[in-house]
């Protein structure tokens, strides 16, 4: 039985050539699971921006509910300026607010409470880093009017 020349030059020809196949597929699993990595870092960093903001939200509402229901004192008792609270004991609502604030999101960069007589316009502006060495400073600001009426048998105007 003769076997046609080429043939024989083919198998010749391709003998180690899986093992190049093999580092071939090796490099694109590596860069694939880099990808993958790479994507499960972004979603982890992003899922921690998110449980801050949700946190953040959250006291923020606390802090506007409370002032709300006290509308007499709003400008004594729930006013925040650079991190410090305006009626500056240590039983204060402000800063029992701002210390479990800090307790749940350590690297606070700025916390202010403002309001606005004139207007009712209360505003939370809380600044925060995700880790102490990050370059980006994450805001929330919330904004309410509580130009509340003394009689509540009449609508604010």
């Amino acid at each position: 039985m003769n076997i046609p020349q080429n043939s024989r030059m083919t198998k010749k020809t391709q003998t180690g050539f899986s093992l190049l196949e093999a580092l071939v597929a090796l490099v694109i699993l590596s860069i694939g699971l880099l990808g993958l990595a790479a994507f499960q870092y972004k979603v982890m960093r992003n899922s921690e921006i998110a449980r801050a903001r949700a946190i953040v939200s959250y006291f923020s509402e606390e802090m506007i509910g409370n002032a709300a229901t006290d509308s007499d004192n709003i400008a004594t008792k729930y006013t925040v300026s650079e991190k410090e609270c305006t009626e500056n004991t240590e039983s204060s609502f402000c800063n029992n607010w701002k210390s479990r604030l800090t307790a749940e999101v350590p690297n606070l960069a700025n916390i202010s409470a403002s309001y606005e007589s004139s207007t009712g316009e209360y505003t939370i502006t809380v600044s925060w880093k995700i880790r102490p060495n990050d370059s980006t400073t994450h805001s929330y600001t919330s904004t309410t009017n509580l130009l509340l009426s003394k009689n509540p048998n009449t609508a604010p105007s």
